[in-house]
């Protein structure tokens, strides 16, 4: 009888082995990463750079800002296109809406490291 190959995922292997290595439980590493992540998510939109303690100082690249725009303005084409076919399909109409406000964000976002590299 073959084993079954059990497949765990990077964040949730990186979470079991601080858990064991700090003798906490994997539960309270979850909360923890998680309250971490939730701090980032909001201090993104107001800053393009993000200290994290204990890890360093990550810096929103402009190069890689550029390419995300470029990348939705390519995805917002094609669901135009895909519109103009059949205008009334409602999925395509969510997925422009969401890709309209996440090029809306990178496009101020943009404009603020403009602003604070003069």
């Amino acid at each position: 009888m073959a084993r079954e190959i059990k497949h765990v995922s990077i964040p949730d292997n990186i979470t079991k082995q601080i858990a064991i290595s700090l003798s906490i439980s994997e539960d309270i590493i979850e909360k923890i990463i998680t309250h971490q992540w939730q701090n980032i998510r909001k201090a993104i939109p107001l800053h393009s750079t993000i200290e994290i303690s204990n890890l360093g100082v990550f810096h929103l690249r402009p190069r890689k800002v550029q390419k995300e725009i470029e990348k939705f303005l390519a995805i917002k084409n094609s669901l135009e296109r895909k519109l103009l076919k059949d205008p009334f399909h409602s999925i395509n109409i969510k997925k422009l809406e969401q890709v309209k406000g996440d090029l809306e964000y990178l496009l101020q976002k943009k404009q603020q490291i403009e602003n604070e590299q003069v």
